[in-house]
């Protein structure tokens, strides 16, 4: 018999502090925007990275593992495969007028660099420029090693970026918190929320009770995206 059986410990009581969430504010978002821009010749693809990131609920390493494939134009939706989905379930996020922007000039980064034509990522490595070439005239795409030829992070980019639009030392991560707190008070709908932000505690009530209302998350995906237009092209 285990002598601790039923015996019950109480748990300590404190005093919990809920503090406001650090997001980004208006201006914030006009300079990054502003600096990505005048390093983008340093930095063509990481500089997209942080642009979409700022508009968007995607996670950085979400992110960077998207692929051309990845983009259903019929569908008007990024699909988010769920092996690069933190909650590991097949997600999409909505092509909204911005995003489109982004995916635009990623095309013509495309064009810009004919090496990254040969390779899937939205955000190819562009060390592959100079390396790991097939037969001497493109980037060789190794099956075996796949995320070789990717960006796997923007630390360079997003630290210049901070530092230029004085930022501290603000971390990527403040974007999703900005996309939330943004989401929150145009969407009021709860449900319409989680729909829109993919929050990762709506697991069990996207998988076995919430049937997702595409045309009505469209909708409030184009509301959040009328006031990055406001804040970012007005």
């Amino acid at each position: 018999i285990n002598p601790a059986f039923n015996v019950h410990i109480p748990r300590s009581e404190q005093d919990i502090t809920i503090r406001k969430n650090k997001t980004f504010g208006s201006e914030t978002l006009r300079r990054v925007w502003a600096e990505c821009e005048l390093l983008k010749d340093k930095y063509p693809f990481q500089t997209q990275v942080v642009k979409l990131l700022s508009v968007s609920s995607l996670r950085k390493e979400e992110a960077l593992k998207l692929t051309w494939d990845d983009i259903n134009y019929a569908d008007q939706v990024i699909e988010i495969k769920k092996g690069n989905s933190k909650i590991r379930i097949n997600q999409d996020i909505d092509i909204t007028p911005t995003v489109l922007k982004i995916l635009n000039e990623l095309k013509e980064l495309r064009e810009q660099y004919p090496w990254s034509q040969f390779l899937p990522w939205l955000f190819p490595s562009i060390k592959v420029r100079n390396k790991n070439l097939k037969n001497g005239s493109r980037p060789y795409f190794s099956k075996k090693f796949p995320h070789s030829s990717r960006l796997k992070d923007v630390k360079n980019c997003w630290n210049m970026v901070r530092i230029k639009a004085g930022l501290g030392k603000a971390t990527v991560n403040i974007f999703k918190k900005t996309h939330h707190n943004i989401a929150k008070e145009l969407v009021p709908d709860p449900y319409a929320l989680i729909e829109i932000t993919r929050h990762t505690n709506t697991e069990v009530l996207d998988k076995k009770y919430l049937n997702q209302n595409i045309t009505k998350r469209r909708a409030n995906a184009l509301k959040v995206d009328q006031e990055y237009k406001k804040i970012l092209f007005n």
